[in-house]
């Protein structure tokens, strides 16, 4: 019972009135709430300041992950506050996901795009006007029109290729991936035309001077000595003592008179002998492409006509000065040397 009635004692027994209790309940819930509004004060205070407990990001004051960087066009995209978008010709684009789009990059020509979600960021600033100026082969849109490289004052002037012959024939282009003109090569070597005066195969050997061009009928010179006095005449290949028998008088020494023809190529020599007793004899022959050079002196041995031997000999031997000719179309007239009883003849083609 005592101690039934110590409880009820304690129940029934209030430190304070009713009202008083009231209070203090009242004045205990203030400040508990004081507590806690200062607490969220305080989380207010250092929002997005909370290490991401994978322990490798840091979280901007804006509450959201910082960006990893813009590339030339967009910035990054990452979470909560993207980074600003890098230069460009038409400005970089902010980030796209929640929490606020970074700034757009600066463009050359206007500002860079806002972020698509979130709250998207600023547009980048705009960079310098494009200034028109012309056209040309570097790399850079100078008249700006957004094409690189289209146009050049020199585009298609002729140049010069440092080949040889025709292949040095050029015309200038725009090679867009060094961003300077150069010389592009028009004609390629081709077959040798052996007239005209031009070197197609491009080895600096024109026309009958070619390698190729022998036999060509362009080349092979027609001779005729029109002879109605005593004279011989050996043709001796390019740059040998082989004689043209077909083309030559016979291997003796004795006068031939008449008409004697051959086909000589370029580089081709004829050796003739000529009786000049008589201030009128003359050696006249046709040639239906000019000689190089037609030379003469005095022969060595006087009144007997060469064979083989001796004009070979004399082929290989100097002393010979110019002649004195006379051309009439294709007829070439060799007047004879005062003083001399016969003369000997150099004809080079």
């Amino acid at each position: 019972m005592n101690n039934i009635e110590n409880k009820a004692v304690i129940h029934r027994t209030p430190k304070t009135s009713p009202d008083g209790n009231k209070s203090e309940i009242n004045s205990r819930r203030a400040m508990i709430a004081a507590t806690l509004l200062s607490a969220a004060a305080g989380v207010s205070a250092v929002e997005g300041c909370i290490l991401d407990r994978s322990g490798t990001n840091m979280f901007t004051p804006d509450g959201g992950k910082a960006g990893m960087g813009g590339a030339v066009h967009e910035g990054g995209n990452e979470a909560g506050g993207s980074s600003a978008g890098g230069v460009g010709n038409e400005g970089g684009t902010g980030g796209n996901l929640p929490g606020g789009g970074g700034t757009g990059g600066m463009g050359l020509n206007g500002g860079g795009g806002t972020g698509l979600e979130g709250g998207g960021g600023t547009g980048g600033s705009g960079g310098a006007a494009c200034v028109p100026t012309t056209e040309i082969c570097d790399g850079i849109d100078n008249n700006c029109n957004n094409a690189v490289d289209e146009d050049d004052p020199a585009l298609g002037a002729p140049c010069d290729t440092l080949n040889k012959g025709e292949c040095a024939e050029g015309t200038k282009i725009c090679d867009q991936v060094k961003g300077q003109l150069v010389c592009l090569q028009t004609n390629q070597p081709k077959t040798e035309v052996c007239s005209g005066g031009k070197d197609e195969d491009c080895d600096e050997l024109i026309d009958c001077k070619d390698p190729s061009c022998t036999g060509d009928p362009a080349c092979s010179s027609s001779v005729t000595v029109l002879g109605d006095e005593c004279y011989k005449v050996v043709k001796f290949y390019k740059g040998t003592t082989t004689v043209d028998v077909a083309a030559s008088t016979p291997n003796d020494n004795a006068c031939f008179s008449g008409n004697k023809s051959g086909l000589y190529a370029p580089g081709d020599t004829a050796m003739a002998w000529q009786n000049d007793i008589g201030a009128s004899t003359k050696f006249v022959f046709t040639s239906t492409i000019p000689p190089v050079s037609i030379q003469k002196k005095c022969a060595p041995t006087a009144g007997t006509p060469p064979n083989y031997s001796y004009s070979t000999m004399a082929l290989q031997a100097g002393g010979y000065a110019a002649a004195t000719v006379t051309v009439n179309g294709n007829t070439y007239t060799i007047y004879p040397i005062q003083g001399c009883i016969d003369s000997d003849l150099r004809i080079t083609y």
